[in-house]
């Protein structure tokens, strides 16, 4: 909602002046725009961070015996884990069947 001053200045400016107004106004509003679009792909590329963490965590927790990122490249269809993962749920597994 525009203030007073910002009607009255709008109401008494020359067109000339109304243009430049408009112009910087979505110039600005441009920059917001794209500020905000990157600021969302942070959000993204966080959350998806966080929940792969939360999956190696509950694949440690459940002690699983597959390395989870692998899973997930798998679902997705394509690529795979080159190095061997360094969580402690394979560690755990490698040693308990080194051990039988």
């Amino acid at each position: 909602m525009p203030t007073p001053k910002l009607t009255e200045f709008l109401l008494t400016a020359s067109k000339r002046s109304l243009q430049d107004f408009m112009v910087a106004r979505l110039n600005h509003v441009n920059m917001l725009t794209k500020q905000l679009r990157c600021i969302e792909e942070q959000i993204i590329e966080e959350r998806a961070d966080a929940q792969l963490a939360g999956m190696l965590i509950e694949d440690e927790r459940l002690g699983g015996i597959r390395n989870p990122l692998q899973e997930v490249l798998d679902f997705a269809g394509g690529g795979s884990v080159e190095s061997a993962p360094k969580f402690s749920a394979v560690k755990r597994r490698d040693r308990d069947a080194a051990a039988d």
